[in-house]
């Protein structure tokens, strides 16, 4: 029976993959990075069923821990900020910091966490189109070079690399400048669909936060030894 630890579950896209593994019957536990102080915060805020909320700051040793004790067979690092993700995300009282900080040094830590616990897990990794290590842009260079982290570890892995993402989650804003470019990358690329560059456009036009989690949760679950590296338009079916 599978069960998952989701690393960055107070984000959009790791709540709504929380939920879809709830909404499985998958035992989970939901990590964030706050304050203890805030964990009934949290707690109310994550409170599905088969779910356990865990508020502890990002270390080495905390996450180590918690993989210990918990042995979860899936590991989902849903680690994304944006500019308006990471306003929200320092107004609730959780570092989003900068790509170097949050892409990779976040990454790397949970996997050096994984490789004190001793424990092999299939990890899912939220990525994004372009993503390298000799990219030109820091936020691809970051998420590049946590997906070569990633690699080391040889566990069973699925990256996804997700495009723009539209949040429809509980708590989102009526209207932000992440969702904007979202809506108008999207807006963009769905001509594109009807002139013989179905693929491409899918691959590249936003998608819906609960669609983006419903995907990657169905994904990971489907396959045992991992996915390797999943783009836009298997995340739309």
């Amino acid at each position: 029976m599978p069960s998952a630890l989701v690393a960055g579950a107070a984000n959009p896209i790791g709540r709504a993959v929380v939920e879809e593994l709830a909404a499985r019957g998958i035992a989970t536990v939901a990590h964030v990075d706050v304050d203890v102080s805030q964990r009934a915060v949290w707690q109310k805020k994550l409170a599905f069923p088969m779910v356990r909320c865990v508020a502890t700051r990002w270390e080495v040793t905390p996450l180590n821990e918690l993989i210990a004790q918990n042995q979860p067979t899936h590991i989902f690092a849903m680690l994304t900020v944006g500019w308006t993700m990471s306003q929200r995300l320092e107004k609730a009282g959780i570092p989003a910091g900068n790509y170097e900080v949050h892409d990779y040094k976040k990454t790397e830590m949970l996997v050096d966490a994984m490789v004190h616990a001793r424990h092999e897990a299939h990890i899912v990794y939220l990525s994004a189109p372009g993503a390298s290590s000799t990219s030109s842009g820091e936020f691809q260079k970051a998420r590049g070079r946590a997906e070569q982290k990633i690699r080391t570890l040889g566990c069973p892995y699925t990256i996804v690399r997700a495009p723009a993402v539209v949040d429809d989650g509980p708590d989102r804003p009526k209207f932000s400048l992440d969702q904007g470019l979202a809506l108008a990358t999207s807006f963009l690329y769905f001509p594109l669909r009807f002139l013989g560059a179905r693929s491409y456009a899918d691959r590249n036009r936003a998608i819906a936060v609960s669609r983006l989690a419903r995907a990657t949760v169905e994904i990971a679950l489907s396959s045992e030894r991992g996915n390797g590296i999943v783009e836009g338009d298997r995340l739309r079916g």
